[in-house]
C-alpha cells in the first residue's frame, strides 16, 4: 500500500459523500512509540498508541485537502475545533482540529447508567457547533487506517481512527472493520447526556 500518504479527492462524490470520514487537521500531534508526533510526520508503518492494542503499526494514511470555497457549499465539509480543556482539565492540551463527524471517546457515570457501557464515541459536531462561513479556510484533513478501528490520543483527547466499512470509498480494499471500536451514540443521545450534566450542575448549586 505504500508508506507515502494518498491524496483523497473530496471533489469525487464518491469521496464526498462519505461525510464520516474521521480526519485531524494540521499540527495535531498523535501519540506514538517515539514520542507525540504531528500528524504530518508519520507514515505507514509507524507505530501508534492505541488504547485498547498497545502500540499498533499504521496500515494507510490518507490526506485531503478541502478549498474554503466547497466548506461554503458543503457545510458538513467544515472543520472543528475542540478547545483546550473542553472535554476535561487539559484535554485537549492544545485546540483540537478535526474533521466533523469524527469522534471523540466519551466518559462518564451518565454514560454507563444510560447507555450501559463504560465508554462512548460521540462526534464533535455533536458537542461543538459548527463554525460559520465566513470563517472558513482552507485545510487538510489526515485519516490513519489500522487493522482495526481503534482508539488513539490525539493532543491528549483518546479519539477515534479512520473506521473502514464495507461500503467505504477510495480506501484499501485489503482493510474493512467489522465494527468500531466503541458504541458510537447519536446526536440525541449526546444531546441527553449533556442536557442531563447541564441540569447535575445547576441542581448542585442550588444544594449549595
Amino acid at each position: 500500500m505504500g508508506n507515502e500518504p494518498h491524496d483523497l479527492d473530496w471533489a469525487d462524490s464518491a469521496v464526498t459523500s462519505q461525510a464520516t470520514l474521521p480526519g485531524f487537521g494540521p499540527g495535531t500531534l498523535i501519540s506514538t512509540t517515539d514520542g507525540d508526533l504531528p500528524v504530518e510526520w508519520l507514515a505507514a508503518g509507524d507505530r501508534v498508541l492505541t488504547r485498547d492494542d498497545g502500540a499498533q503499526p499504521l496500515r494507510w494514511i490518507g490526506r485531503s485537502a478541502v478549498p474554503a470555497s466547497r466548506q461554503r457549499m458543503l457545510p458538513h465539509l467544515r472543520p472543528v475545533t475542540v478547545p483546550a480543556g473542553y472535554l476535561a482539565p487539559d484535554a485537549p492540551n492544545h485546540p483540537l482540529t478535526v474533521s466533523p463527524r469524527h469522534r471523540v471517546l466519551v466518559q462518564s457515570p451518565d454514560v454507563a447508567y444510560y447507555f450501559g457501557t463504560e465508554e462512548a464515541f460521540a462526534a464533535v459536531t455533536h458537542l461543538l457547533p459548527v463554525p460559520r462561513a465566513e470563517e472558513c479556510a482552507d485545510i487538510v484533513y489526515h485519516h490513519l487506517l489500522f487493522d482495526r478501528h481503534q482508539v488513539i490520543r490525539a493532543n491528549g483527547v483518546w479519539t477515534e481512527s479512520l473506521f473502514a466499512h464495507e461500503h467505504s470509498a477510495r480506501l484499501p480494499a485489503t482493510i474493512r472493520h467489522a465494527q468500531t471500536a466503541r458504541r458510537c451514540l447519536a446526536g440525541w443521545e449526546v444531546q441527553f447526556l449533556r442536557l442531563n450534566q447541564d441540569e447535575t450542575r445547576v441542581v448542585r448549586r442550588r444544594a449549595a
